[in-house]
C-alpha cells in the first residue's frame, strides 16, 4: 500500500492603512505630498455611501490577500 499526502498552507494576511500610513508611504517613495493633503477613497455605486468621498482620519483602508 502507498499512501501520497500533499498538504497546502493557506496563509490570509491583513493590512489597515491609516492617513499618516499614506502620507509617509508617498513621502519613503519620493513623492513630496504636504501633509495637509486631502486623502479620501471614493466609495463605488450602489449603496448607501455611493459615490461619497470617505475621509481617510475617519475611515481606515483595510488590504486583505492570500498567498
Amino acid at each position: 500500500m502507498k499512501i501520497e499526502t500533499d498538504t497546502t498552507t493557506i496563509v490570509r494576511k491583513h493590512i489597515t492603512l491609516r492617513r499618516s500610513d499614506i502620507l509617509e508611504l508617498l513621502q519613503r517613495v519620493g513623492w513630496k505630498v504636504p501633509s495637509g493633503a486631502d486623502i479620501t477613497v471614493r466609495v463605488p455605486g450602489g449603496g448607501d455611501w455611493s459615490g461619497m468621498d470617505l475621509d481617510l482620519d475617519e475611515h481606515n483602508i483595510n488590504i486583505d490577500w492570500t498567498e
